[in-house]
């Protein structure tokens, strides 16, 4: 009997590529998630310290109204990477669903793939016994032939 060929070889390979384009996506999403949230991070920290001045000084009136001013830069700009990151973090989210999907169309054609080699490994020992029980049955006669 020949050996096992699977006629769906080449769509398998291909969702195996997509699955892979899928992983790599996802691998920059979360990369960009991770720099967008970094960023939001010291922004946060920056306008914290821009709000709690550890120095207690005597400031005239162009440094608080600059100071002033660079607070609500700071806050306009957290709330800019707020958003930022959150669409990166959906992003994220909508990669993964597809990275999932395309996991599930793999596993489908490499459930069906192994469908298809059981019954072939099935067809070829019912092949294989045929042939054993035909020798048997040959040998008999002829050895009952003989007598």
């Amino acid at each position: 009997m020949s050996r096992f060929k699977f006629n769906l070889e080449t769509v398998l390979n291909y969702r195996k590529n997509l699955e892979s384009t899928a992983k790599e996506n996802l691998a920059a999403s979360l990369a960009f998630y991770q720099q967008e949230k970094g960023m939001l991070q010291k922004i946060e920290v920056e306008l914290s310290q821009a709000l709690n001045p550890k120095e207690q000084i005597k400031l005239n009136l162009d440094q608080l109204l600059h100071q002033e001013q660079y607070q609500g830069y700071l806050s306009s700009r957290l709330a800019e990477q707020t958003i930022k990151v959150n669409t990166a973090q959906g992003q994220v989210t909508v990669r993964r669903r597809e990275l999932e999907q395309k996991m599930q169309e793999r596993k489908v054609i490499e459930s069906l793939r192994d469908k298809k080699f059981q019954e072939f490994t099935y067809l070829k020992d019912q092949a294989e016994q045929k042939a054993i029980d035909d020798m048997a049955v040959n040998g008999y006669i002829r050895q009952n032939r003989k007598d």
